[in-house]
């Protein structure tokens, strides 16, 4: 197995005042919550002199990962900024699936990288890769929705850049944003082909993949 990330993902949160809260660099505190053979959940939390930033997450046996952030004001505040930084290894900078219909962005990283809407973006090689997945742009404030999604090109590898927040936006009260990841393969790739037995439940046959037990979750 190859490191797909070359550095932990990055959340970085500035308010108009001038107080900056860095996942990278600021004290956690995280807590599992839950564990089973097939999903777990936990909560892993940062805060800063007027506010604080709450991960409630999941992620199940199939590679999806998926993140409940919230915002905790302690008083009324002002943010300017939000932003997420994705950054891969040299290894899985080479092609991108851009969920564009015509799939004249899809295939080969362009040098000059992409700017674009929201939308699944796949980031990978031939082997495997991640996507980010987000249902809506409505929880974000941002200046130009057409410029959210930012995938840069850097020496050491392809970073895809979230911009969440990029004008300044009051809060007052707690203010939820959702979005996940899903690494690929999805499943060991002795399993990737139709004809294997262990597919056969998807095409009428005798026996699905799923463990034992959890056939109808």
């Amino acid at each position: 197995a190859s490191e797909m990330l070359r550095a932990p993902m990055r959340l970085t949160v500035k308010s108009a005042d001038g107080e900056t809260l860095d996942s990278a660099t600021a004290d956690a505190e995280t807590k599992w919550t839950k564990q089973s053979s097939i999903r777990v959940e936990g909560v892993r939390s940062i805060a800063g002199k007027d506010f604080s930033v709450r991960n409630d997450l999941w992620a199940e046996y199939d590679g999806l990962l998926w993140c409940r952030l919230t915002i905790q004001p302690k008083n009324k505040i002002t943010l300017s900024s939000m932003e997420l930084e994705i950054p891969l290894t040299k290894e899985f900078t080479d092609v991108i699936n851009a969920y564009d219909y015509g799939l004249t962005r899809t295939g080969k990283l362009p040098k000059d990288g992409l700017v674009c809407s929201n939308r699944p973006i796949w980031l990978g090689n031939g082997d495997g890769g991640i996507q980010w997945l987000c249902e809506t742009d409505g929880w974000f404030f941002q200046k130009d929705n057409q410029k959210m999604m930012n995938v840069e090109m850097h020496p050491e590898g392809v970073s895809l850049r979230v911009v969440m927040i990029d004008v300044p936006t009051e809060f007052e009260e707690p203010h939820t944003v959702e979005f996940g990841f899903i690494a690929t393969p999805v499943r060991p790739r002795k399993y990737r082909t139709w004809q294997d037995p262990q597919q056969w439940g998807f095409r009428g046959g005798p026996g699905g993949w799923y463990p034992k037990g959890q056939e109808f979750l």
